[in-house]
């Protein structure tokens, strides 16, 4: 058991956990092939690992009897594989680990409430570094 130095007091705000819209660099963390709820087709389930360790998920539909759907998400893996050099897939795994930039938008809805997902992907040369507090500014050569 571990005691607490405070105690803290649960609330019953409705604070969203919904990221701001908006460009972040990224890491792929899990990847995961599951079955439509209908069990008709099949989606990855991408978890996106933000440098400020938050984490955005985007489904994207492989398999489904709708072709529009279908096409749609073999886009969204094609534009992926795409933004981190990858020419060909048949293992998910060689994803997991890859650095690129998402484009992180909300979506809304009554019945479930506000959402993140990926509306985009560029390849990792296009992000800008990430300034560390020992960083300095200055010109000096040593």
């Amino acid at each position: 058991m571990a005691y607490l130095d405070e105690t803290f007091e649960v609330t019953d705000s409705d604070e969203s956990s919904v990221i701001q819209a908006g460009w972040y660099n990224s890491t792929i963390k899990t990847v995961e092939l599951k079955n439509t709820k209908a069990e008709t087709g099949q989606y990855l389930n991408i978890m996106f690992s933000l440098d400020d360790n938050r984490s955005v998920y985007t489904m994207v539909n492989i398999k489904n009897p709708n072709a529009i759907a279908q096409e749609i998400g073999r886009k969204k893996l094609n534009q992926m594989c795409k933004s981190i050099g990858i020419k060909s897939v048949s293992n998910t795994d060689v994803l997991i680990g890859s650095r690129l930039m998402i484009e992180v938008i909300i979506k809304k809805s009554e019945e479930y409430g506000d959402r993140n997902d990926i509306k985009n992907v560029k390849p990792a040369s296009s992000m800008q570094p990430v300034k560390k507090d020992n960083d300095f500014d200055d010109d000096i050569p040593f």
